[in-house]
């Protein structure tokens, strides 16, 4: 149980993994193992999430750019077809 354990929570690198002579010492090895696999894995969350924000402002301000394009083409179409409705119904009495 102990060898099938550490094979299974830490690469051994093609050592031999020892025995655990008791019950504590095998409580003691799985306990470390997780120990290092929660911290390896918080560490990784901690990675992404910082990733998750950089994308996320990036995005906001590539949407902020667009944003204000696409209101200056519409602001400039309506001027335009304001001023040809205009110019193709004015009233000359």
């Amino acid at each position: 149980l102990g060898v099938a354990l550490g094979s299974m929570l830490w690469w051994s690198g093609g050592k031999p993994v020892e025995v655990p002579r008791s019950l504590l010492e095998l409580g003691m090895l799985a306990a470390s193992e997780s120990l290092v696999g929660f911290a390896l894995a918080f560490v990784g969350f901690l990675g992404m999430l910082a990733c998750a924000v950089v994308i996320e402002g990036k995005l906001r301000a590539m949407s902020k750019a667009g944003y204000k394009d696409v209101v200056e083409v519409l602001r400039t179409a309506s001027l335009n077809s304001k001023a040809k409705m205009r110019s193709k119904f004015d009233r000359n009495i």
